[in-house]
């Protein structure tokens, strides 16, 4: 006869360990030794004397140059060398106003014009109260270029100087003086700037032309 084997059919009694139930295991944790924390220490140390010495370098320049927040240009040009150069080259009388200290040109040139055909002889004056004049002066004008340099500007009076008429127009950022012959040629003058330096301008333009 087969030997009979003893089969355990008892149920335990102990509850069971459930996977999702168990204790997670701890991560482990990152110790920094004496040596690494003395490098981070000086790591940031270095940082902030960086930053330190960049802001004791940059305050004081900063300080001595402070942004100015005058709408100024200050490149300067010899408004007569270039008029010359214009009367020898394209035999035209380029206005070169002789004016008191104080005023000086940022920009003079000559502007072979557009589709308009209107070719020009133009200057920038900054005056000795912080103004701009924008001078234009032309052989050939026509109303439609004459509209489109004083931005449309209607008509507010008249001005004269010396034995010159202008035409005055003002915007509510500048005024401008326009003058149809004054020797054969048209002036517009135009920027923010006082009637009295307007005035002390358009004098000097027309000395510049004077026989």
């Amino acid at each position: 006869m087969p030997e009979e084997k003893n089969v355990d059919t008892s149920v335990s009694t102990e509850p069971a360990v459930s996977v999702e139930n168990a204790a997670p295991e701890e991560e482990p944790k990152y110790v920094v030794t004496a040596s690494q924390a003395k490098r981070l220490s000086q790591s940031v140390k270095g940082i902030l004397i960086s930053l330190a010495l960049t802001v004791a370098v940059v305050v004081p320049v900063l300080l001595l140059n402070p942004p100015s927040n005058k709408n100024v240009y200050e490149n300067r040009v010899d408004v007569g060398q270039t008029a010359q150069q214009v009367v020898d080259d394209l035999n035209f009388k380029a206005a070169s106003p002789k004016l008191p200290d104080g005023w000086y040109a940022n920009f003079a040139r000559w502007n072979g014009g557009g589709t308009d055909g209107v070719s020009f002889w133009e200057v920038g004056y900054v005056t000795p109260t912080e103004g701009f004049i924008w001078m234009r002066q032309t052989k050939n004008a026509n109303p439609t270029w004459i509209s489109q340099v004083t931005k449309n500007a209607p008509v507010s009076g008249q001005r004269t100087v010396g034995s010159t008429v202008w035409e005055m127009r003002e915007t509510a950022d500048e005024t401008t003086y326009v003058a149809k012959d004054v020797n054969g040629y048209t002036f517009i003058l135009s920027g923010p700037a006082s009637l009295a330096d307007l005035d002390t301008f358009s004098a000097a333009v027309q000395d510049s032309l004077a026989p």
